[in-house]
């Protein structure tokens, strides 16, 4: 018989409380507005290999971005607490090539 041995990971270490609060911090930065709000926060767990975990918060309805022709859709937190906003640009318009 062969023996197997499976890795269990351990809970993140920004708790969902955590996470919310961080969130919201960042949200504020780009918004004083209650309209726009955290629509959805979920836990992407990295590979068992080494990935990293990280929550990504995805707001209700884009955010102004610094370039005023992007928006930003939400924020990713690392298990530091670290914050990246989650930029997007608009589509190309139509006929341009890339």
């Amino acid at each position: 018989m062969i023996g197997v041995t499976l890795r269990c990971q351990a809970g993140p270490r920004i708790s969902i409380r955590e996470a919310v609060e961080l969130a919201e911090k960042a949200k504020a930065e780009r918004a004083d507005s209650d309209a726009v709000y955290i629509e959805s926060l979920t836990l992407e767990v990295g590979s068992l290999l080494g990935g990293k975990s990280v929550w990504i918060a995805k707001w209700s309805a884009p955010l102004p971005a610094n370039n005023p022709k992007q928006s930003e859709f939400g924020v990713q937190i690392s298990m530091d607490g670290s914050v990246k906003h989650l930029i997007k640009a608009p589509p190309p318009a139509r006929g341009t090539l890339h």
